[in-house]
């Protein structure tokens, strides 16, 4: 005689920021509890991390990104690149306060120098 699991309990409605267990069950179902590696090895690939702010992962870029991942968004469908090969989309981070009276003043500088030849 076997034992029968009982049935996941799909929810009605998704909060856009999932505890962890709730997007194991989203995702991968039954098995559920193999998300933690799953996670670790596809957030190497995009998939967004926790939000510590928030404590979770921002539930409409997961479905994107499993989304974009097994080719069915409308972005993976127009693109004629392998999806998840090492290609990562990120915003750009500030490198550094702007400061251009100081690279004004070092152009007046390279400017005055005489010629190495002269």
């Amino acid at each position: 005689m076997t034992t029968k699991k009982p049935p996941i309990k799909m929810p009605t409605h998704i909060p856009l920021y999932p505890s962890e267990n709730l997007i194991a069950i989203l995702v991968l179902g039954d098995r559920a509890r193999d998300w933690p590696g799953v996670a670790a090895l596809d957030e190497r690939k995009g998939l967004p991390k926790i939000d510590p702010v928030r404590g979770g992962r921002y539930w409409p870029a997961v479905k994107a990104f499993y989304d974009m991942h097994n080719g069915v968004s409308s972005i993976a469908a127009a693109s004629s690149y392998p999806i998840s090969r090492g290609i990562r989309i990120a915003p750009f981070a500030l490198d550094g306060e702007e400061t251009p009276h100081i690279e004004k003043a070092m152009a007046r500088r390279r400017g005055r120098r005489k010629p190495a030849w002269g």
